[in-house]
């Protein structure tokens, strides 16, 4: 006679959802916020971690999770990642990573980056930095080689004369710096906003580069938050 076989005891689909999002890093910001690190940083409460989700969920799990279960996840990793007090410090486009070294990150789909040091740059698929990219964002050109002067290689991209354009890239090394605000540039000329949309673009291209100026505080700070850099028309 066979001894009864114990039934297995399903584990519930909230269980499930949860181990399948913890797998991956989870810390806090600088701002406090709760970041999930799959590669690149997303926000726990935001429509990014939705989407991930949604779609990590119905490949590994088979089913698609509701807005509640979504949200009740959310809260979940907030508590945890609170609880451990792991913190990392979350940086758009470009991190420092030591004294005289930093990372670039391209913003490509195969997670490109550019370490740069004293001694010059290299292309590289390993993030040594936790970035976070927005909605807005474009990938940045891959760089290439010149045995040109960066203030040579202005003169020559936007017609300038020499001394205006070592002041340019005065201005886009500066630009380039983590944790520090530019000068304003002002451009004027009938090419201004062609010229304006061409620097954008070699720094921090975005789907629409020249915007109306903010008229809320708010506005203003988000758009500092999730930019490098700003272009104004007046």
């Amino acid at each position: 006679m066979h001894p009864t076989a114990k039934p297995v005891k399903e584990i519930p689909q909230s269980i499930r959802m949860l181990e399948l999002a913890q797998r991956a890093p989870l810390y806090l910001s600088q701002d406090n916020q709760t970041y999930i690190e799959c590669p690149t940083a997303i926000p726990v409460f935001s429509e990014d971690f939705f989407t991930w989700f949604i779609c990590l969920a119905e490949k590994r799990l088979g089913s698609i999770p509701s807005p509640s279960d979504v949200a009740r996840v959310s809260r979940t990793l907030d508590s945890h990642a609170r609880a451990a007090k792991n913190e990392n410090t979350v940086h758009t486009r470009i991190a420092q990573l030591g004294t005289k070294s930093y990372q670039l990150d391209l913003g490509t789909d195969d997670h490109q980056v550019v370490n740069i040091t004293g001694q010059g740059w290299e292309l590289s698929q390993h993030f040594d930095a936790h970035f976070e990219r927005f909605e807005d964002h474009k990938p940045m050109a891959t760089p290439e080689r010149t045995p040109l002067k960066l203030a040579v290689c202005m003169e020559k991209q936007f017609n300038l004369a020499p001394e205006n354009a070592e002041k340019l890239a005065i201005w886009l090394a500066e630009a380039l710096l983590p944790n520090h605000k530019p000068p304003i540039l002002v451009i004027t000329g009938k090419a201004r906003e062609a010229a304006v949309e061409k620097l954008r673009n070699l720094i921090d291209p975005v789907r629409e580069p020249i915007i109306e100026t903010p008229t809320q505080e708010g506005q203003l700070r988000r758009m500092v938050l999730e930019n490098k850099v700003l272009a104004f028309s007046v």
